[in-house]
This record gives structure tokens, C-alpha cells and sequence, in this order.
């Protein structure tokens, strides 16, 4: 994007949040962001839908309730989530529709699944794409996450309309972000494999948003961090229907679905009983470089929905090692259960970051054979071709603790559990 146009939209959104701040000085609240305010912006069929289904419209009011708390998000930020919640709720109806049009969809294949299932900033995503240059796996991009009705590849122009939007959508938020910020940290392209974080939203499971502000530490991570088993069953059952929507024109039969999925909102026995045959890689990575990188990520990326100058690193660093050291307790559990072997197939994969990162090649070599798939000479040199690039691209980034509230003591203490399970 030119930078003419990164500046100016940089400019209206402190305008905007000045002027709501500067109104509210004088009693009155400028508020887009309100349950009524959705579902006026919401066609007849989407609010009728939103209205009638009792896990969409509680997660919202729970959603709004906690977001808005102490006027923390400031008017530009409320007015983007309001577009985006209807967004949701639309492709949510889209979805619905589709399958009533075409109920083949439920029987599309997705046979042994692979989900790359780690805590944040451990690797996830340069594996994920590494990976994704063998075309025998099917790795769903941003866009198709984002609006996965109708399936990708039914309408070629229609696809191009919606990778457009998809990309400026994100070219606007990147500047909002920090244009060159988010670049270092996590490009956001429409074409690039995802995190299915960006698909599950449309369900309004809304947990990974807990790190935003400290206004969403308390009763909202509560509430999405324990859904009843009836919604997660749910929120599995329509992932599902979605990743089959979004594969239903890619040669499922000679490929498998490769995807991302990281610890945060993920309800094991409910994912397991959706894909009974799913395999998960989990990367380990040092605890102390991990909460470093994903603070940054955080802060980078709730940088659109705060006022400009408005920084709480100490929070963000709370909330961050808080959510880490959850999910690493989740993955300790799953471990020790039981209830999740097979003995058909390796179920989990445990990868060292280090390991990872060092000698990629032979990560990936052994990786598939514990998948049980074969590494062709043409998919070896693609992933070369995209190792040598990726290095010329990536740089490393300086990172200071003590911004955040945090110490590599303390970090090493509250992950000891884990990084002694898992030999970290």
C-alpha cells in the first residue's frame, strides 16, 4: 500500500479516537460497538438467525460487554469490530445456506488430518509453510478461513473478488498495526496458510481475544475458556463442515489437510471426536524466547483496536505469560491421558524448535515418516527454494523483558511444569 494512504488512514484514526475521547469529556458516549448497534447492521436473514441461536448471541453480548469495559478500546476500534462481528455473523448464514445448498459438502474427505498444534511463537507458522510447499497437502489460506462460503474454486471470478477484499481488509489493519511491524512479526497474506483461529471466529468463540486488553482478563476468559460440552462439540462439528467446504474442489481423495491450530481455544476430546484419525505435531520451544516473541506479536497486533499512543506492555506481558503457562498445562494433560492414544497411528509428534530451526530438512524428513507420507525429490527442492528465501528475508528481532513486566526467572519458573515434561 502506498504510503500516501498508510499515513492518511493512520491520521483518521487518531481523528477519530481524539474526537470520541474529546466528546466524552463532556458526558456523552460515543458507542458503535453495542448489541443493538449489530444487529442493525445485520441483513434481515443474519439478524433473524443471530436472534434465535442462544451460543451466537450470548458469546457476542459476553464479547461486547467485556471489550467496551472502562471505555479501554477507543472509537475507531469499536467501530471496526462492530464491522467485524457483522461480517461474521453474515458468513456465518452464508455458511448455513451453502450446506442446505449443496449437503454433499458433508462428505467430503478429510482423511488423517494433520494439525500443527503448539503454543503461540513456537515455529507453527514457518513449519506450516514449509510444509505447504509439497502439494500433497491441502493447507487452507487467510482467505479461504475468512470466507469459506461458497468453497473456493466454484467461482474463479468470485474467488478473485474475495482474495481483493481479503487483502486490502488486511492491508488496512496492517497499517493500523504498524505497517512494517506486522510485516517482521506475521504477514498477513490472503494466500498464505493460516491459523484457524481466523475461522472458528465465526462460531463468536472469541477466546484468543482475551489477551487484548486487561478489561477481558477476568469473567471473559472464564466464560470462553470453559464452553459447555453440547457448544464444544458444536464449534467442532461446524469446523469441520467448514474445512470440508473449503476443500470440497481440492482433490481431497490424493491429498490430506494440513492446518494450524494453536492451544488456546482448543477443546481436545471434542477436535479428537470430529477427527477421530487426526495426527498433531506440537514444536517446544524455550519458554523465555517464546513469551518474548508473542508479547511483541500482541502488542503489534492489538495495536488497531487502542488509542495510537497508548502502550501497556506490563499487561500485555501478564496476560501473555498467563495464557502461556494455561495452555501448556493443557498439553501436559492431554499427554498424560489416556483417552487420546491409538495404537493405528502416532497421534502426537513432539518437534524441538531448536531442532526446527537448525536443521529443518531432517525435521521434515522424519516428520513424515511419522505421518506416515513420502517426501518427493519435487517437494524437497520447493521447500529448499523456500528455506534459502526465508532466510534472506528474516531478520532477528531485540526484545526487552523488563517492558513487560516480566524476568527470565520468572518465565522459567511459571513453564517448569512443562519444559520438565516435554525435556524443553
Amino acid at each position: 500500500m502506498n504510503i500516501i494512504f498508510r499515513f492518511i488512514i493512520l491520521c483518521l484514526k487518531v481523528f477519530i479516537d481524539f474526537i470520541g475521547d474529546l466528546v466524552g469529556k463532556f458526558g456523552l458516549k460515543l458507542t458503535p460497538l453495542t448489541f443493538e448497534g449489530i444487529c442493525s447492521s445485520l441483513s434481515k436473514e443474519a439478524k433473524s438467525e443471530f436472534l434465535q441461536t442462544d451460543y451466537l448471541r450470548n458469546n457476542c453480548l459476553v464479547f461486547i460487554e467485556n471489550s467496551t469495559a472502562n471505555n479501554i478500546i477507543p472509537l475507531s476500534g469499536q467501530y471496526f469490530l462492530r464491522v467485524w462481528l457483522t461480517q461474521l455473523m453474515e458468513l456465518h448464514v452464508r455458511v448455513k445456506k451453502y450446506l442446505k445448498m449443496d449437503p454433499t459438502v458433508s462428505q467430503v474427505p478429510i482423511k488423517r488430518p494433520v494439525f500443527i498444534l503448539t503454543l503461540i511463537r513456537t515455529g507453527s507458522t514457518f513449519l506450516h509453510h514449509l510444509m505447504n510447499q509439497d502439494e500433497n497437502w491441502k493447507c487452507p489460506e487467510l482467505w479461504e478461513l475468512e470466507d469459506c462460503a461458497p468453497s473456493p474454486g466454484d467461482n474463479a471470478e468470485e474467488d478473485k473478488r474475495r482474495i481483493a477484499y481479503c487483502k486490502f481488509k488486511w492491508d488496512v489493519s496492517s497499517v493500523l498495526m504498524g505497517w512494517n511491524d506486522i510485516k517482521k512479526y506475521h504477514s498477513l497474506d490472503p494466500h498464505n496458510p493460516e491459523d484457524l483461529i481466523f475461522n472458528i471466529y465465526s462460531d463468536f468463540n472469541f477466546i484468543v481475544s482475551n489477551l487484548i486488553h486487561e478489561g477481558m482478563e477476568g469473567e471473559f476468559t472464564k466464560y470462553f475458556s470453559n464452553p459447555s460440552k453440547k457448544n464444544s462439540d458444536l464449534y467442532d462439528e461446524n469446523l469441520k463442515l467448514r474445512l470440508q467446504m473449503i476443500c470440497k474442489n481440492a482433490n481431497m481423495d490424493r491429498r490430506r489437510l494440513l492446518t494450524m491450530h494453536h492451544v488456546t481455544p482448543v477443546n481436545l476430546e471434542s477436535l479428537i471426536k470430529a477427527f477421530p484419525d487426526a495426527q498433531f505435531i506440537t514444536i517446544h520451544r524455550d519458554p523465555v524466547g517464546q513469551i518474548k516473541s508473542a508479547c511483541e506479536l500482541v502488542r503489534v497486533m492489538s495495536r488497531s483496536c487502542r488509542r495510537h499512543f497508548n502502550n501497556d506492555r506490563v499487561g500485555f506481558g501478564r496476560r501473555v505469560l498467563k495464557g502461556a503457562t494455561e495452555d501448556g498445562k493443557k498439553l501436559v494433560n492431554w499427554r498424560k491421558s489416556n483417552q487420546f492414544k491409538t495404537d493405528e497411528f502416532k497421534r502426537f509428534i513432539d518437534i524441538q524448535f531448536k531442532d526446527l530451526i537448525k536443521t529443518p530438512m531432517k525435521v521434515v524428513e522424519d516428520l513424515y515418516k511419522d505421518l506416515d507420507m513420502t517426501l518427493t525429490n519435487s517437494s524437497k527442492e520447493k521447500m529448499k527454494v523456500y528455506l534459502d528465501n526465508y532466510e534472506k528475508k528474516t531478520g532477528k528481532s531485540k526484545y526487552n523483558l523488563k517492558e513487560y513486566g516480566l524476568s527470565e526467572e520468572k518465565i522459567q519458573e511459571s513453564m517448569k511444569f512443562y519444559t520438565d515434561f516435554f525435556q524443553v
